[in-house]
């Protein structure tokens, strides 16, 4: 048996594949395919905005709680690949690049592969328009409640620009010939991001069945800075992301919608990015072609912001989020995370290295 780890990027389309390919679950078991229920993490059930998922998220999340909750997760992943008998495995989430240490290539093998072969494919962004997307999602998602200016979160953020570095991770871990990559550009569009991947686990010719999904349009400039303040005044609970949830979709997308991306900026991504290019040029890649992440040298024109606009929503969230009653520890926890987001980036490696050498176990996974 074969298991194909598709550990993102964000923003690359991961969402729709994965909800396409969760929806077709007994068709992809018919042809030996098992796109496993365990280990899918449904956000939209925890609150999340309508349609939104992060993929099989549990198996990262549970890596680092309870032995019991791994034995939950994995009982069931090991039980449905019995029930199932796969000749391959796929499982897909983008948190796997979000979260990408020196030891998570390991523990992901030390999982995996004690079912078969294991193999990696990572799907790669030009990165600008990825930078600025993904910093538009966890200000607007009602998860990260970020609120840097983007400068800041740019140079926090600096090493994930660092494409290079990451797939290398992989490389040393599962060898060169498991990491496979594919560029998302136009030519992924235009084939269809679910074809792409039907071909590549060897479903060319099976006709899935189309997926109703709720369409993931871009917010507005003026959704986006309303959130941003919002985030700044308010603690990170389950109302203030009720409150971010229910903005209608017309207020959400409408407006404009120009890049924030600076010149400064970009001259900051286009240096940051430039070994990893001439890294990626050398490599092979499954599909699409490595002109697809070379970076336009020059900033869009900025896009001049509606503040009554902004005004309005920002008006909105706070009335909806007013009265919440706040408790004790979650100022605490809320509090602790804003002062810890400011920390240095060499500190918070050293607070993360302490969370994984407490709570990860070598290796991270094992079956009951």
């Amino acid at each position: 048996m074969e298991i194909v780890v598709h550990v993102g990027m964000h923003k690359t389309g991961s969402s729709y594949l994965q909800k396409m390919l969760y929806g077709n679950y007994d068709l992809l078991v018919s042809k030996g395919v098992l796109f496993p229920r365990a280990g899918f993490e449904d956000i939209f059930a925890k609150g999340g905005r309508e349609g939104s998922t992060a993929g099989h998220n549990d198996f990262i999340k549970y890596s680092l709680l309870s032995k019991n909750k791994r034995k939950e997760c994995l009982y069931a992943f090991d039980s449905e690949v019995k029930r199932t008998n796969p000749e391959l495995v796929f499982i897909s989430a983008e948190n796997f690049s979000h979260h990408l240490t020196d030891c998570l290539a390991q523990e992901i093998k030390d999982l995996f592969g004690q079912y078969g072969r294991v193999k990696i494919v990572v799907t790669l962004r030009e990165p600008v328009s990825w930078v600025e997307s993904y910093y538009r999602e966890i200000v607007t998602n009602g998860w990260g409640f970020e609120s840097k200016d983007f400068p800041i979160f740019l140079r926090k953020f600096r090493s994930a620009l660092c494409y290079k570095s990451n797939i290398e991770k992989y490389v040393d871990v599962f060898g060169d010939a498991n990491v496979d990559t594919i560029i998302y550009g136009k030519s992924l569009k235009d084939a269809g991001i679910e074809n792409v991947f039907k071909s590549y686990i060897g479903l060319d010719g099976v006709e899935l069945e189309s997926i109703e999904q709720t369409t993931n349009a871009s917010s507005s400039n003026e959704f986006f800075q309303a959130v941003r303040v919002f985030n700044r005044k308010v603690l990170p609970t389950q109302e203030a992301r009720n409150s971010i949830n229910s903005i209608s979709n017309e207020l959400r997308v409408g407006g404009s919608k120009g890049s924030i991306v600076s010149q400064v900026d970009l001259d900051f991504i286009v240096s940051e990015f430039r070994s990893s290019l001439d890294f990626l040029k050398l490599r092979s890649h499954y599909f699409g072609d490595v002109s697809e992440l070379i970076i336009d040298g020059k900033a869009g024109k900025a896009v001049d912001v509606e503040e009554s606009k902004v005004d309005e929503i920002f008006a909105l969230l706070m009335h909806s989020n007013r009265g919440q009653s706040l408790k004790f520890s979650s100022i605490v926890v809320g509090t602790a995370r804003k002062v810890i987001s400011y920390f240095p980036a060499f500190a918070q490696v050293f607070f993360k290295k302490l969370w994984m050498k407490k709570y990860s176990t070598k290796p991270m996974f094992k079956l009951p």
